[in-house]
């Protein structure tokens, strides 16, 4: 009689361990969670095992098949449990490490509303162009950990850009960055794609300026752009190869939006 109260204990710790899962883990609530349907699967093979375990107790059972059928049953059961426990821990491994990613991604989001909030503090006073495109510049390369960067105005009558804000270059690397020409370089690419450009090849940024950028590895542009209006681009150098990626660039992505609206507005109103 113990042995039956234990057996009929399984299913009901299933159910119980089930109900945790469910409401203590919440998992049940949490859209598009990765390894919920793993953890379902491993509970209900899981459950199925302990209900035979519990038929198994009947006094008749023995006699229900043929003698060469129980040994099938025993290691069908052990395969069962088997396979459910690895669906359970492996679909509470996913669940767990989804939850790792949207840890992640809520940093990021943070970071960036603290980010943008900071620049907005900055410059609420109506700077001119050039001189609010070198504080946020200054901040975004402070905050970010950045060595050197800078940021171009596109004159559309004349069809150039403008230096307007740079930091972390030498004198003579300023020089060369100036009179920069719309045409067939990275940053008219990124300007006429309106999406930011990463890359490592400084051939392809053409004229003399690619030679302000020999020492470096890594470029990203990032359009300046409101509207159908394109109004420059703001970039960032490093040393590092492969430095920037699509996380950086979610980053800085609402100060971008930011900054060339604010551009637009105090253009319009000189």
């Amino acid at each position: 009689m113990p042995q039956l109260y234990i057996h009929f204990a399984y299913p009901v710790l299933i159910i119980v361990l089930a109900l945790f899962c469910i409401y203590r883990l919440k998992i049940a609530q949490t859209k598009n969670a990765g390894g919920v349907g793993l953890i379902y699967s491993g509970l209900i093979l899981t459950f199925f095992v302990s209900i035979i375990f519990l038929v198994e107790q009947h006094p008749d059972f023995s006699d229900w098949f043929l003698e060469g059928i129980y040994p099938i049953i025993v290691i069908l059961e052990f395969a069962l449990l088997a396979a459910g426990l690895i669906l359970f821990v492996a679909g509470l491994a996913i669940y767990f490490s989804n939850w790792g990613d949207r840890i992640i991604e809520v940093d990021i989001h943070l970071n960036k509303l603290k980010l943008l909030e900071k620049i907005q503090q900055e410059c609420r006073a109506p700077y001119p162009v050039p001189e609010l495109l070198n504080r946020v510049l200054t901040i975004l390369l402070y905050d970010l950990e950045e060595k050197a960067g800078a940021a171009y105005l596109f004159d559309q009558k004349n069809r150039t850009f403008t230096l307007a804000a740079v930091a972390g270059m030498a004198e003579e690397e300023i020089e060369l960055l100036k009179d920069y020409q719309y045409g067939r370089n990275v940053i008219s690419e990124a300007i006429d794609n309106d999406t930011p450009l990463i890359t490592s090849d400084f051939r392809s940024f053409g004229g003399r300026a690619q030679l302000a950028l020999a020492g470096f590895n890594s470029l990203l542009i990032l359009p300046l752009i409101s509207g159908k209006t394109k109004l420059g681009a703001l970039l960032f150098f490093s040393e590092k190869k492969s430095r920037y990626s699509e996380e950086f660039i979610s980053l800085v992505s609402p100060i971008i939006n930011w900054l060339s609206a604010r551009i637009e507005i105090t253009q319009i109103g000189r």
